[in-house]
């Protein structure tokens, strides 16, 4: 009998003092390990009627090996029973740790008195405590052993429902990595080799700390022919945008049949739409050919880029919003099924009242 009550979990947060002071042991003996554990208990003197839980347990440490914070429990059941089986689970892993008893890992083991308890066990350190070592004299290997250090397998399973490809990932949240780059700062050196790394991570990271001014076309045209997903190709556009060549580079990926190079066209479009605020709106109106031509690109990944570029053309100005949206009203009634998408999508943003308003508001007042 499973008690998996997936979509409900509940959280024991549970005080063992036991673990006080045992920092150093646990960081150095299982820092950033996932172990799947499914130890077999007798079930005799525990009073606990004991089916297949699943638990996992997180122990938040800082980089001097301290526990931060009490130990968090995360069960997938919300029975009474939890927190007192939770309890005598951590108390069994955390003595086996410390006294370096071998763990045993059974996935099953039927038993007429016992059944198994299968938990995952997952210390991970604070990146925020892992980033302290960093600095802007840091090299490249000592952002990628960062970077190991805090992969997750289940954050990568999760990108995968967003469509990410992650043969190349590691796990690690966008919001970490700018943080990291933030903290090593710019170093066009180090970026190239980041890049050369092949990590889905480090190559953003790279793109973050890249010179722009340094920055060739032909640079960017070796690092967007690695690119294999929409992930990848929307955080490193950014950089492309920031380059002289920024305008050719458009022009050029666009015609690059490459689903991913292409979508990089439109990336960049949007991005520079966005960011190159001194740039004239006449700019911008220029490009609305260049999506109408690639409207029809049936590709999953091409289609949403053009419809994105279309829709943030429209929505940079109230000059740019009446061509946009004409030429999204255009694709709408358009024959090819893909154009229609593309255009009847950014129609309804593009005439959404608050856009509309937002655009008003922020238009030059007549003097």
């Amino acid at each position: 009998m499973s008690l998996l009550r997936p979509g409900n979990p509940t959280d024991t947060r549970l005080d063992i003092k036991s673990l006080s002071g045992h920092g150093p042991e646990l960081h150095s003996a299982l820092r950033d390990l996932s172990i799947r554990l499914a130890p077999a208990l007798q079930v005799g003197g525990t009073g606990f009627p004991f089916f297949l839980l699943r638990a996992r347990l997180r122990l938040e440490l800082a980089a001097s090996g301290a526990i931060v914070g009490a130990p968090v429990v995360s069960l997938d059941d919300a029975d009474d029973n939890a927190a007192p089986i939770a309890k005598h689970l951590v108390t069994l892993i955390a003595n086996a740790v410390l006294t370096r008893t071998p763990f045993v890992e059974l996935v099953h083991r039927p038993h007429a008195e016992w059944k198994a308890i299968e938990m995952v066990v997952d210390f991970r350190t604070k990146p925020e405590a892992l980033m302290e070592k960093l600095s802007t004299a840091s090299t490249a290997q000592d952002v990628l052993d960062l970077l190991h250090s805090l992969s997750s397998e289940e954050n990568r399973e999760g990108m995968k429902r967003y469509g990410i490809k992650i043969d190349r990932a590691l796990g690690i949240s966008h919001g970490v990595q700018r943080n990291i780059a933030k903290k090593i700062k710019r170093n066009h050196e180090r970026a190239f080799e980041l890049w050369e790394s092949g990590i889905m991570e480090a190559q953003f990271i790279a793109s973050q700390t890249a010179d722009p001014k340094r920055f060739t076309a032909d640079d960017a045209r070796r690092w967007a022919a690695e690119f294999d997903s929409w992930d990848i190709v929307d955080g490193v556009s950014d950089l492309f945008v920031d380059t002289d060549p920024w305008r050719q580079l458009i022009e050029e990926f666009a015609e690059d049949d490459r689903e991913f190079v292409r979508r990089t066209a439109f990336a960049m479009l949007c991005w520079a739409t966005v960011h190159r605020k001194k740039e004239p709106d006449a700019t911008f109106a220029g490009y609305l050919p260049l999506v109408e031509k690639h409207a029809t690109d049936p590709r999953n990944f091409v289609r949403k880029a053009v419809n994105w570029a279309l829709r943030t053309i429209g929505k940079r100005s109230l000059a740019l919003h009446a061509p946009a949206l004409t030429l999204a009203e255009k694709l709408a009634a358009s024959d090819d099924k893909t154009a229609r998408w593309v255009g009847k999508d950014a129609v309804r943003e593009l005439t959404n009242p608050k856009q509309i308003e937002r655009l008003r508001a922020k238009a030059p007042k007549p003097r």
